[in-house]
């Protein structure tokens, strides 16, 4: 039998650039286009990474948001788990990484989330044989209204270069000291930069590089941040709760 087609609906260029201006901040666009025999992808947007679609976010003053990717890298360590994180403000050039160790509610996890103010979330493509690994951090994701993406696990593979093979992208001046010891933020870092394609534009030498430390933060969740009202509600068509920096 035929196929039910796929839903739709025509749109001019205008209402188009207020939809992608909207929607990006909390869901992942695909642009496809017909190459004849098939269709192929030439543009996608997401949360944290918005460069097909920079000249629409731009024009519209940045939307008052800026498009924050984190990669989290875990496993069980002494019967808790340990995170490796990562993250790219593409806006302010700006690098972090983090490690620390988790309950079984991944309260820190959550909070570092809040902290950074990230939208969207790169985790390992769980293995075949552990289908259901990322599902209690794809919950916390979803209650902090926060996209994830699954990417193959090789790309968290620390590289053999170490720290030396992210060097190009660092500002003049960049010292590692600590950093040099986090091997588990190091292969949170590669994904990162696979994702954005860190290595392939013009982007060398105009990144900080931050050690984000959550001693340092009033740690408060989700829920916490809802009931203080510590920020204003969305109220746009698309709009999810959304949660910001507070530090």
């Amino acid at each position: 039998p035929k196929a039910d087609p796929l839903p739709s609906c025509i749109v001019n260029a205008k209402l188009f650039t207020e939809i992608v201006s909207d929607l990006w901040k909390k869901a992942r666009i695909e642009v496809w286009e017909n190459q004849g025999r098939t269709w192929e992808v030439v543009k996608k947007a997401s949360p944290g990474n918005v460069e097909d679609f920079e000249d629409i976010v731009m024009a519209d003053g940045g939307s008052g948001e800026a498009a924050i990717v984190l990669a989290v890298k875990f496993h069980e360590e002494a019967g808790r788990q340990k995170f490796g994180c990562a993250y790219c403000n593409v806006t302010q050039r700006e690098l972090g990484v983090a490690e620390f160790v988790d309950g079984d509610q991944y309260l820190n996890l959550e909070s570092f989330f809040l902290q950074v103010g990230a939208k969207e979330c790169l985790l390992p493509a769980p293995a075949k044989t552990s289908i259901a690994e990322n599902d209690v951090i794809i919950d916390v994701l979803k209650r902090i209204g926060v996209v994830h993406s699954e990417v193959k696990r090789t790309d968290f593979v620390p590289r053999k270069e170490g720290w030396s093979a992210f060097s190009g992208l660092f500002r003049d001046g960049t010292v590692l000291n600590e950093e040099c010891e986090m091997k588990d933020a190091l292969g949170a870092l590669g994904a990162l930069a696979n994702y954005l394609h860190l290595f392939d534009g013009d982007d060398n030498g105009q990144f900080s590089l931050k050690k984000v430390e959550l001693n340092k933060y009033m740690r408060m969740d989700a829920a916490a941040i809802q009931a203080l009202h510590l920020f204003p509600e969305s109220t746009g068509p698309f709009e999810q709760t959304s949660n910001r920096q507070a530090g």
